[in-house]
């Protein structure tokens, strides 16, 4: 049974998290616009809480690149395009070049073991159409492989980036052939480190990082030109 404190301490937490979640989806539907301030004062009023709460959501939320803070300008959205989707890719690959040679260097039988298991789970939610248990599939499989590098600040990096190309995977979705596309890369991808193949290995995760961008990009296109439809 929890104590008075602990149900306090349970209860601040539900309501960060609400707010967060509410806050997200409000930057990335558009209802806050890209390059408008977010000043504490309305948003308290815009979620019906108080400051503490909403400033821990802009903090997660500016750590996941959603938000920017400038000094003695505060707090603004981001304006999230094409150019900044495409540097959040060309960093991961850029550390990816540091951390696939060194998973290969340490991973053993009960590691490949680990990823085959995930694997299999992302597979099973994609064949059942299912984009959250998708994308959830997607980000263990990628930590616990970057995990198994030892270099926790190249980990804390692609840590950094992961959560908003979830969030914006969730929003704009895949394209009808990337998900296979995504099997069959993570079959070879394990058959390589199985060999201990540090070149196929990196060959085929910088490959997918590739159709990854050029999938999302083509995505958010497709949204724009429907919600200019619409309007």
């Amino acid at each position: 049974m929890l104590t008075e404190n602990e149900t306090t301490v349970a209860s601040k937490q539900t309501v960060y998290a609400e707010v967060r979640e509410r806050l997200r989806s409000d930057i990335l539907s558009g209802h806050l616009a890209p390059g408008s301030r977010l000043t504490i004062a309305p948003l308290t009023k815009r979620y019906g809480t108080s400051p503490t709460p909403i400033r821990a959501a802009l903090q997660e939320l500016q750590g996941q690149g959603l938000v920017i803070t400038t000094p003695h300008q505060g707090a603004r959205v981001r304006d999230i395009d094409e150019d900044y989707v495409a540097n959040i890719y060309e960093l991961r690959r850029a550390i990816a070049g540091i951390l696939i040679p060194r998973v290969v260097r340490f991973i053993c039988d009960d590691d490949i073991q680990i990823l085959e298991s995930i694997e299999m789970e992302l597979e099973s939610a994609i064949e059942d159409n299912d984009l959250p248990r998708h994308i959830d599939a997607s980000r263990r499989f990628h930590y616990f492989l970057y995990s198994l590098a030892r270099n926790e600040e190249a980990l804390q990096a692609m840590d950094r980036t992961g959560p908003l190309l979830d969030v914006l995977r969730l929003k704009f979705g895949y394209g009808p052939s990337r998900p296979q596309d995504v099997i069959k890369t993570h079959r070879k991808f394990i058959t390589a480190l199985k060999r201990r193949n540090g070149a196929v290995a990196l060959e085929l995760f910088q490959t997918s990082n590739e159709r990854a961008l050029a999938d999302l990009i083509e995505q958010v296109r497709k949204e724009h030109v429907e919600r200019n439809k619409k309007g």
